[in-house]
């Protein structure tokens, strides 16, 4: 694409989509990660301290990566509509 200046909004509208997508599969992962760590039988110390690190630190970093994604698609999507509303089309 030499020379090239601009975007395709319906690839770019894909790619937003793409994004929307992976930020619901996150979501799906964090929650099955939860509800097999909440289904599991484990006492003790370790399962504490591993319970405070998946729900303080490692659920909050997914949390946050699924709302980057959906957010950059909605930049994306946004990007793609301004170029329509731009060229007529």
């Amino acid at each position: 694409m030499t020379g090239f200046l601009g975007m395709v909004p319906t690839e770019v509208d894909a790619l937003a989509n793409a994004l929307r997508r992976k930020a619901d599969e996150v979501d799906q992962l964090t929650q099955s990660i939860t509800g097999r760590l909440e289904g599991t039988s484990w006492a003790g110390a370790d399962r504490t301290a591993f319970e405070q690190q998946w729900s303080g630190e490692l659920a909050n970093g997914l949390r946050q990566l699924s709302q980057t994604l959906r957010d950059t698609g909605e930049v994306a999507a946004a990007n793609a509509q301004q170029q329509r509303d731009v060229s007529g089309s």
